[in-house]
C-alpha cells in the first residue's frame, strides 16, 4: 500500500470515498486545502470525503549500507568528517566577527575622540570670538580718515598704507556690518554719521581682570544647571498675585526706581521655610531717598542717608542697582540730576546706609546704572547721551563715552552677564552695545526695525528704548520700546528670535532669572511673564490690579518662588496659591 501522491508507504494512510486512491493525510490535506479537487482524478474533494486506514505499524528496515559493521563504521567516519568541517567553518567565521567588531570598535573610540577635538576646538574658538579686542575695526576706520585726509590736502592716496596699519586683529562680538545696524550705518538721528567722543582708556590691569571674570563666569555657567528647588514653568503657570504691601516708610513719596537684592547679598532675607518666598529690594522714591525694603511684607529694613547735606540725592532717583557675586553689597543709584552715588550695604541692620563715593559726571538724569561682576567697578548711563566707568576703590571716572543730540539720550541700559559689553538704549529707539575694554561700538539694533532687528539706514530710529536685559547664557538681548512691544535678539546672529507682547502695552523694566529660563516684562499695562525656552506667556498681572498706573519694576525671588515688583506706592508679588 503505497501513497498515490509521494509513492511512499504512508505513515497515516487515508482512502479516498470517490476515487478510493490510497493518501499520506498530511499531504492529501494540503492538496485540498490549496485545489479542493483529487490530485489524481481532479474531481472535487472534501476533508470529509477521506476515510481513515487502519494498518498495523511496523518498524522501517534498515537502509542496504547500514546492515553491516564496515559499512557502519563508515557512515560514522562520514559523520565525523561533516562535523569537524562545519566546527572548522564556524570557527573560522567567529574569527572574522571578532575582527570585525575590533575594527568597528576602533572606528568608533578613534570617531569619539574627532568628535572631541572638533568640541574642544568649537568651544576655544566661541570663546576667542567673544573675548576679541575691536582693534580692527578702529584700525580701519582711522586708516580709512588719514587716507581721506591725506587725498584731501591733494597728496597721493595711501591706499595701502592704510590698509598695511589697520591691525588684522579679530572682529568684535557680536560684531554687525553696517548694513545690519553697525557704527557705520548712516541714519537720520546721526548715529552711524558721527562717533562718539571717548576719555580715557582703561589700564591693562582692569582688562586682564574683565577678562579673568569673563572667563570664569563663562566657564562655571557651561558647567551650572538650575538647582532642584529651582522653579519650573509649570510651577508659573500656577502663579496668581498674591498680595500687595503699602510702601509706608517713604511717606507722600512715589517710587521711582527699584532693583532686587540677589540672594548672596549679605543684607538679603533668608526663606523662613520650604516653599515660602522671602526678598528684598532697594527702593528709591521721588523725594531722593533710597531704603531697603521687605518685598514681600512692604516693611522697611534699613534707611540709607538722605538729602544732599546728609550724603544722599538731593533729586528724585532715576535709577539703582545692586550688586551679585563679586560686588554683592554694593548699591549704585543715580538721580534726576545727574548725580550718581555708591553704598556699601553690609548687613541688615545698623545706622543708615552711609554714601562712598558721589560722581557728578552728567549733565542730565542719571537714567541707568549697572554694577559690574567682577565687583569693584560699575557704570553709569545719562540722558545727556554719555555713560561712565566707575571705579569704586578710589572714586575716580575710568573712562567715558559720549555723543551730542537729543536722539542719543540715553533712557536705559544693561550690562552682560559676563561684563564683557554694555548695551545702551536711546530716545531716538536704537540699541547699542559697546565692548566695555574698549568703549567702542560693537553692534547697533533698532526696537523697531525689521525681521532682522538691524538698524537700517534713511529711517531713523522712531520709538525709543525703555527697558534692556541680557538673558543669563548672554546669547540674547531683550528689548522694549515705546510701542510696548518687546524683542529679543539673538548676538550669536544679529538677528531677532522673538518678538513678545501686544502693541500699545507700555512696558518699563525687563528682567531675567538667575538661571534664564524666564522673562519678566513689567509696565503701565501690568506683568507678564515669558518662557525664555519658547517665548509663550505663563503668567502675570493686569495693571488695573496692580493700581498706581501699573507695575514700575519687577523681578524674580530667590530660585523664581515669586515674581516681585514695585508699583508708585506699593510692593506686589505674584507667586504660587499657598506661598
Amino acid at each position: 500500500m503505497f501513497c498515490a501522491i509521494s509513492g511512499h508507504v504512508p505513515e497515516a494512510p487515508v482512502a479516498s470515498a470517490k476515487s478510493g486512491h490510497v493518501f499520506e493525510k498530511s499531504l492529501i490535506e494540503k492538496y485540498i486545502e490549496s485545489t479542493g479537487k483529487c490530485p489524481i482524478t481532479a474531481e472535487p474533494l472534501a476533508l470529509s470525503d477521506l476515510l481513515p486506514l487502519k494498518t498495523s505499524s511496523a518498524v522501517k528496515p534498515r537502509p542496504p549500507t547500514a546492515t553491516s559493521i564496515p559499512t557502519m563504521l563508515s557512515l560514522l567516519h562520514a559523520e565525523w568528517d561533516a562535523l569537524m568541517l562545519e566546527s572548522f567553518e564556524l570557527k573560522s567565521q567567529l574569527d572574522t566577527a571578532r575582527q570585525e567588531l575590533a575594527h568597528t570598535l576602533y572606528q568608533h573610540d578613534a570617531s569619539c575622540r574627532v568628535i572631541a577635538r572638533l568640541i574642544a576646538e568649537r568651544d576655544q574658538a566661541r570663546q576667542a570670538l567673544e573675548t576679541a579686542a575691536t582693534s580692527a575695526p578702529t584700525a580701519v576706520a582711522a586708516s580709512a580718515a588719514q587716507a581721506q585726509a591725506q587725498t584731501e590736502n591733494g597728496s597721493e592716496p595711501a591706499t595701502k598704507r592704510a590698509r598695511s596699519s589697520a591691525a588684522p586683529g579679530p572682529a568684535p562680538v557680536p560684531t554687525a556690518a553696517p548694513t545690519a545696524g553697525g557704527a557705520d550705518g548712516g541714519d537720520a538721528d546721526g548715529a552711524g554719521a558721527d562717533a562718539p567722543t571717548v576719555s580715557g582708556s582703561l589700564p591693562e590691569a582692569l582688562v586682564e581682570l574683565f577678562d579673568g571674570t569673563f572667563k570664569r563666569l563663562a566657564q562655571g555657567r557651561k558647567k551650572r544647571k538650575p538647582p532642584p528647588s529651582h522653579a519650573t514653568a509649570v510651577d508659573l503657570a500656577a502663579y496668581v498675585l498674591h498680595g500687595k504691601s503699602s510702601l509706608e516708610s517713604l511717606g507722600d513719596a512715589a517710587v521711582t526706581a527699584a532693583d532686587l537684592l540677589a540672594a548672596d547679598s549679605p543684607a538679603a532675607p533668608a526663606a523662613p521655610a520650604d516653599g515660602v518666598w522671602a526678598a528684598a529690594m532697594v527702593v528709591g522714591g521721588s523725594d531722593g531717598s533710597l531704603r531697603l525694603a521687605d518685598a514681600r511684607k512692604g516693611s522697611s529694613l534699613r534707611a540709607f542717608a538722605a538729602g544732599a547735606e546728609g550724603g544722599g540725592h538731593g533729586a528724585a532717583v532715576a535709577a539703582v542697582a545692586v550688586g551679585q557675586g563679586a560686588g554683592a553689597g554694593a548699591v549704585l543709584s543715580g538721580d534726576r540730576a545727574g548725580v550718581v552715588k555708591l553704598w556699601r550695604l553690609e548687613s541688615s541692620g545698623g545706622d543708615a546706609v552711609p554714601c562712598a563715593h558721589t560722581w557728578t559726571r552728567h549733565s542730565a538724569s542719571a537714567t541707568a546704572v549697572a554694577l559690574h561682576p567682577a565687583g569693584g567697578h560699575g557704570f553709569s548711563a545719562s540722558a545727556d547721551g554719555s555713560f561712565a566707568l566707575l571705579d569704586f576703590a578710589t572714586g575716580a571716572i575710568v573712562a567715558t563715552a559720549a555723543f551730542a543730540g537729543g536722539s542719543h539720550a540715553i533712557g536705559c541700559a544693561a550690562l552682560h552677564p559676563d561684563g564683557l559689553f554694555f548695551a545702551t538704549g536711546t530716545a531716538g529707539g536704537h540699541v547699542r552695545i559697546w565692548d566695555v575694554k574698549s568703549l567702542t561700538n560693537a553692534a547697533t539694533f533698532d526696537v523697531a526695525g525689521g525681521a532682522d532687528g538691524a538698524r537700517r539706514g534713511g529711517g531713523g530710529g522712531g520709538a525709543g528704548v525703555r527697558a534692556l536685559t541680557f538673558s543669563e547664557n548672554g546669547y540674547h538681548l531683550a528689548g522694549a520700546g515705546d510701542d510696548g512691544l518687546v524683542k529679543v535678539w539673538d548676538l550669536r546672529k544679529l538677528s531677532v528670535l522673538a518678538t513678545l507682547g501686544e502693541a500699545g502695552r507700555g512696558v518699563s523694566s525687563l528682567r531675567s532669572d538667575a538661571c534664564g529660563i524666564f522673562l519678566a516684562a513689567a509696565g503701565a499695562s501690568g506683568l507678564r511673564v515669558f518662557s525664555a525656552k519658547t517665548w509663550e506667556p505663563l503668567c502675570g498681572a493686569d495693571g488695573d490690579s496692580l493700581g498706581d498706573g501699573g507695575a514700575l519694576m519687577a523681578g524674580f525671588a530667590p530660585h523664581a518662588r515669586a515674581i516681585v515688583g514695585v508699583t508708585s506706592k506699593e510692593a506686589f508679588a505674584c507667586a504660587a496659591p499657598d506661598a
